[in-house]
């Protein structure tokens, strides 16, 4: 019912196909000998012919499919709902893709994209355990000058952001010996204060 264009061999659309998901449009048109736009138009066609085949599919299997189970549309097989995790844009809730089919995918495109699925890793990370987007850390660090506020050396690579364990709040962003001079001292104002006026004053009188 559906068929591919003749200028298109079907070893050049299993390539497209198996290398789609890991590849960009440029590197597949070098690869294929096409330019760019040909690409998108055959990844379009594919999209929608793998849709049709998709839907027609589910019409077929809607009346056969337990109730609280779904059919994954990667790997086609029928499981529970509990293996799917949750999609609130979705008709019924939940991914189209089985928790083990979009942990294989996940795997595949962190290997493919080493640099960007770093930094996405560090993008979460800063979200999730401070709060802050890429623009607010760098808003941060333009406020600084670049530079730790209680050393005043300049900020690498290797600087750290500086927290109030209690509210979670950021204060700075500080270097790694002034983040670790903090923790040695437990973040305590008192010790701090002890260490100033032992420094200003040590018991051996020196």
């Amino acid at each position: 019912m559906f068929r591919h264009r003749r200028s298109w061999t079907d070893a050049e659309i299993k390539f497209l196909q198996e290398n789609r998901p890991t590849h960009t449009r440029a590197w597949l048109a070098e690869q294929l000998g096409r330019t760019p736009e040909a690409i998108k138009r055959k990844i379009t066609e594919l999209q929608t012919l793998k849709f049709k085949r998709r839907v027609m599919k589910r019409r077929a299997d809607a009346e056969t499919v337990p109730t609280g189970f779904k059919v994954c549309r990667e790997c086609a097989r029928t499981l529970p709902v509990e293996q799917f995790h949750r999609h609130s844009n979705a008709k019924d809730g939940l991914q189209n893709r089985c928790k083990q089919c979009a942990v294989a995918l996940a795997v595949r495109w962190s290997k493919a994209h080493p640099e960007r699925f770093s930094y996405n890793q560090r993008t979460a990370r800063l979200r999730a355990k401070y709060g802050l987007s890429r623009a607010q850390l760098a808003a941060l660090l333009e406020r600084q000058n670049g530079r730790c506020p209680i050393c005043q050396r300049e900020l690498n690579t290797r600087f750290h952001i500086d927290h109030d364990h209690a509210s979670g709040k950021v204060r700075g962003i500080l270097c790694d010996a002034c983040n670790k001079g903090l923790g040695h001292f437990g973040d305590s104002s008192g010790l701090l204060r002890a260490a100033l006026a032992y420094l200003t004053k040590p018991p051996n009188g020196i």
